[in-house]
């Protein structure tokens, strides 16, 4: 069996390929031998591919497989994976697919709307979110509820207007009377984004809400899903981390703060509602 260090030698060099991308494995990790069946994730779609290469174990089980890998493309369209090194940096929105925005622009418009944010320990923490493999496969699937926005792609939709009537709101001061520095900007945008994640974990297949849901809520059940992500912005910048876990739980009220949470708590709460408002359905 090849490490992922080895290579093959290809006459036919046009048929290879330099990609970064998302592999999900359909092999368990640690089972069965080569070659591996798994999907290789692009910006252009998903490709069924083989891999003579030993899927390593991923750092994190919960996360994404993030690599660049060497791809040989045969002339039926097969296509083997040869090489590949994982990449812990790849921002995996930058290999979603397309076609995951459901025929909108709501993932590109994420992705220029997240170039706002100065903090790079929370430019970290998105893509950390975004690693996480249920966050990955199902945030641009997932509906925003029964009552608004509840199309499939519903709750990355309601997500976006919320966060960009949020950057326009925190970063123009306009009606909030308050002048937010840079972390509180950033701050809240990433609140805004993420406010409703947990929601991947509150549907059953059928649409029905599962126990946990109606126990918790999706605040709570989105705080537990991205804890690891928030535990290594804690690791790094602890004050951010609690303040961002206090916005996601809408517990601001009585913060005690160099952050001015509970103004940056109302201004996504109203924009959250319009959001709400606008996409609910009319029976």
């Amino acid at each position: 069996m090849m490490s992922d260090t080895e290579t093959f030698d290809v006459q036919n060099q046009s048929n290879l390929y330099l990609r970064e991308g998302v592999l999900l494995w359909d092999t368990p990790l640690d089972h069965g031998e080569a070659p591996f069946r798994a999907c290789f994730v692009l910006e252009e779609g998903l490709f069924p591919v083989q891999s003579w290469v030993a899927p390593t174990k991923p750092l994190d089980q919960d996360c994404i497989d993030k690599v660049t890998a060497t791809l040989l493309v045969l002339p039926d369209d097969a296509t083997y994976v040869l090489a590949m090194h994982r990449d812990e940096d790849l921002d995996p929105l930058t290999v979603t697919p397309r076609a995951w925005s459901h025929g909108t622009d709501v993932l590109p418009e994420i992705v220029v709307l997240l170039e706002w944010i100065e903090s790079e320990a929370l430019r970290r923490l998105v893509r950390d979110v975004f690693s996480l493999r249920r966050v990955f496969q199902s945030f641009w699937f997932e509906t925003a509820g029964r009552w608004h926005h509840p199309n499939v792609g519903g709750l990355a939709r309601h997500s976006l207007e919320v966060a960009l009537a949020v950057q326009k709101a925190l970063w123009s001061s306009g009606g909030t009377g308050v002048t937010f520095t840079a972390l509180e900007r950033d701050l809240g945008l990433v609140a805004a984004l993420l406010h409703g994640v947990g929601k991947v974990l509150c549907y059953t297949e059928q649409g029905c809400r599962t126990e946990r849901a109606q126990i918790l809520g999706d605040e709570m059940l989105g705080l537990e899903l991205i804890g690891k992500p928030l535990e290594t912005l804690r690791a790094n910048a602890p004050e951010l981390a609690d303040a961002l876990t206090a916005l996601l739980l809408s517990r601001t009220k009585f913060s005690c703060s160099r952050f001015r949470l509970s103004a940056i708590r109302d201004v996504i709460s109203r924009a959250d509602r319009d959001s709400a408002r606008k996409g609910v359905v009319r029976l």
